[in-house]
C-alpha cells in the first residue's frame, strides 16, 4: 500500500477510537491499491486482522453495472445481523453506471466554483499533512 500510509493510519486511529463514520468512498485510478486498502481496513473494522470474514459483503458489478437485484440483495443483507461479530462491512467495487442510468457515471463537481474550492482545499490539506518542503 505504497502512498496510503497516512490515510491508513488515520483510518486505524478512527477505528481504535470508535470514531469511524458509517460510510466512506475511496476513489482513484486503477492499480494504486484501493482494493488492498479497503480489504485491509474492512478486516480491521471487524477486528479480524488478517482473517477474512463472512461479514465483509463484496458487491462487484455484473459487466459494467450494479444491477437492481444486486442492490436489493445488499439491502436485505444489510438488514440482517452480522454472523461473526457486531458489525458488517459492505464494499461496492467500481462500476461504470447503475441500472437504468443511460450514461456512464461522471463526477463533474470539480467543474463548479464550489467543487473547485473543495478540491483545492483537500489538496492543500493533503500537502500540509504530508509535511512536504515546498
Amino acid at each position: 500500500m505504497i502512498g496510503f500510509f497516512k490515510l491508513r493510519e488515520r483510518f486505524l486511529k478512527a477505528i481504535e477510537n470508535d470514531t469511524l463514520s458509517h460510510a466512506h468512498i475511496i476513489i482513484g485510478p486503477d492499480g494504486i491499491g484501493k482494493s488492498l486498502l479497503v480489504e485491509t481496513l474492512s478486516r480491521e473494522i471487524l477486528g479480524f486482522g488478517d482473517r477474512d470474514s463472512v461479514d465483509i459483503v463484496r458487491v462487484r458489478p455484473e459487466k459494467t453495472i450494479i444491477t437492481v437485484n444486486q442492490v436489493r440483495e445488499v439491502v436485505i443483507e444489510a438488514s440482517l445481523r452480522p454472523y461473526e461479530g457486531y458489525k458488517k462491512v459492505i464494499i461496492f467495487y467500481e462500476a461504470n453506471t447503475f441500472y437504468g442510468e443511460p450514461k456512464q457515471l461522471a463526477d463533474n463537481t470539480h467543474f463548479s466554483s464550489y467543487g473547485a474550492y473543495e478540491l483545492a482545499k483537500c489538496m492543500i490539506q493533503g500537502i500540509k499533512a504530508s509535511d512536504l518542503a515546498l
